[in-house]
């Protein structure tokens, strides 16, 4: 067991120790590849140079060649994944940190719990109450911070939980969402009618440059559907969290 175990983490070491340095070696090696280019690039330096004062002068080879395109690759794919190991790194710290968040708020003054709400979960001016509803949640405070962070602007606090901004609430989403289902049968429209104006220059009878106009509509069309989503969504957040996760009593 003892065998298996010393085994075991000597394989963990020399696979932390391969990954670790596999970005810092290939970005080396990317770097070499790249400087071996230098020469070439100084030749089209002087080319230039000379050509600008009408001189007689021959093309150089050029500077960028194979070499040089490894080491790009090379370059390139050592920078991605140190970057990617810096987010899993980052990721890691930060749910560690909202982990003992959540497990010592209750510690922590008014100020510095607000303070750290809005730095760990970027969720600007909530009031301590609306945050200690949050936390206190014991079926699942994840899901109810996430729904919080997301539903926020569309809820208030009301007695141990919250209630939704404004009156109406599921009506202004079943409306929206009518709407929201119009943009899209709009935009095939726009598209079909643009597709006639290609391949049938004035068949729409829509001017000289309808077909742009049709472009410009069907772009405009498919962003406005993206903004009503987004609205619906936090609308639906909103109604979720006030109506689905309030805590029994």
């Amino acid at each position: 067991m003892n065998r298996e175990i010393i085994f075991k983490k000597g394989l963990d070491l020399f696979e932390r120790y391969l990954f670790g340095t596999l970005s810092s070696n290939l970005i080396a090696i990317g770097i070499v590849f790249l400087l071996q280019g230098i020469p070439g690039f100084w030749d089209y330096v002087l080319y230039a140079f000379n050509s600008m004062r009408m001189a007689a002068v021959t093309q150089p080879d050029p500077a960028f060649q194979w070499p040089q395109y490894f080491g790009s690759v090379f370059f390139v794919v050592g920078v991605f994944i140190k970057y990617k190991n810096y987010r899993q790194d980052k990721i890691l710290n930060l749910t560690k940190e909202k982990t003992k968040f959540k497990e010592t708020y209750h510690t922590l003054s008014d100020e510095f719990l607000q303070d750290e709400f809005e730095r760990l979960y970027k969720v600007k001016y909530a009031n301590v109450k609306a945050i200690k509803n949050i936390l206190s949640h014991s079926d699942n405070k994840n899901l109810v911070i996430a729904l919080f962070e997301k539903a926020h602007p569309n809820i208030e606090v009301f007695d141990d939980w919250f209630k939704t901004k404004g009156k109406f609430m599921r009506l202004r989403y079943n409306v929206g969402f009518i709407i929201w289902i119009g943009f899209p049968l709009l935009a095939i429209l726009v598209l079909f009618m643009g597709m006639l104006e290609l391949f049938f220059p004035g068949v729409t009878q829509s001017g000289k440059y309808a077909i742009y106009a049709y472009a410009v509509l069907f772009l405009a069309t498919i962003i406005g559907a993206i903004f009503i989503f987004q609205d619906l969504k936090t609308l639906g957040y909103a109604i979720t969290l006030v109506n689905k996760y309030r805590p029994e009593k």
